[in-house]
């Protein structure tokens, strides 16, 4: 072989070999869950008119049930009330906090004008023994950047994400922790519900109000 290209041969291969760890490196079950969300999340976004808001709810459903442990963010979110709490009222709880979760995603994600998302590597969480921090990206149209984290557990065998961080540092669970567990101590888990009730009314009000 000539040594023109014997090198051009050399080249590509050594290309191919420093690609390759790159393009596994979020190959990983907890980088999986995310991809699947975002990949979701904007397919619904390029429809989301056509759908509306109720379509977008519908679609969004058994997405976010599969991407989350909804039961293990509702136990969190009320805190150590959760274990005096009957079965009944932790159903309740959990429902009422998968209708929210879901309502919130449809109301946010109603237009598309060429977002993306783009995950740049994961962490282990020092917090979380045996969890795994999603670094995820939400890049606008004018290129503006929004740090959205995931953090991914093992759940029965099935990676699952329990809690969002808005950039870095603002978990999802701890700012509703700190307004469901208060008003459970103050008031009780029925008025929690009730409250809630009211939230996922008025998301879909205002949703419907500005189009769909």
């Amino acid at each position: 072989m000539p040594l023109a290209a014997l090198r051009t041969v050399v080249t590509l291969v050594a290309a191919l070999v420093l690609a390759l760890p790159a393009a596994v490196a979020h190959a990983t079950p907890a980088s999986d869950v995310v991809t699947s969300l975002n990949s979701s999340i904007i397919r619904i976004m390029q429809n989301a008119k056509t759908l509306g808001y109720k379509g977008r709810y519908k679609e969004f459903e058994p997405i976010l049930t599969r991407t989350f442990d909804m039961p293990f963010m509702a136990e969190r979110s009320i805190g150590r009330k959760w274990a005096e709490l009957s079965p009944a009222q932790k159903n309740k709880v959990i429902d009422t906090f998968r209708r929210y979760t879901t309502a919130l995603y449809a109301s946010r994600f109603d237009s598309y004008s060429n977002q993306k998302f783009e995950i740049v590597g994961e962490r282990a969480n020092p917090n979380e023994n045996g969890a795994t921090v999603v670094r995820n990206q939400f890049i606008d149209s004018k290129g503006k950047i929004v740090n959205i984290d995931y953090v991914v557990r093992t759940v029965s065998g099935r990676s699952m994400a329990f809690d969002v961080y808005l950039n870095g540092s603002i978990s999802e669970v701890a700012v509703r922790r700190s307004e469901f567990a208060t008003i459970v101590n103050n008031q009780g888990v029925d008025a929690l519900v009730a409250q809630i009730e009211q939230r996922i009314a008025a998301v879909e009000e205002e949703s419907i109000k500005k189009g769909g």
